[in-house]
């Protein structure tokens, strides 16, 4: 992959039941991005070791957030699957 990638983080993050709905993340601050950038500042990757039903919020992607400006959190895509699935999107 070259000597420009960087293992930034390895986190894990547990959801139960009767938890509240969380707030919107974002990785990068806002005055860190380059809204210029013609290639990913960041590559984010998802291993569902349980399943991700609706009852518990599911996790939602907004693609292109990181760029709004918005502190609103937009609708977005809900990624709704089962244990044991790798899902992996970029930002620029």
């Amino acid at each position: 992959m070259g000597h420009r990638i960087i293992l930034g983080r390895l986190s894990t993050r547990i959801v139960r039941l009767e938890d509240p709905a969380q707030h919107l993340y974002g990785d990068i601050l806002q005055p860190l991005i380059k809204k210029s950038a013609e290639f990913p500042v960041m590559m984010n990757t998802v291993w569902m070791l349980d399943d991700f039903p609706p009852e518990i919020g599911a996790t939602r992607i907004v693609p292109g957030f990181h760029r709004s400006g918005y502190a609103q959190i937009p609708e977005g895509v809900e990624i709704k699957t089962s244990r044991q699935r790798l899902h992996q999107w970029g930002a620029c």
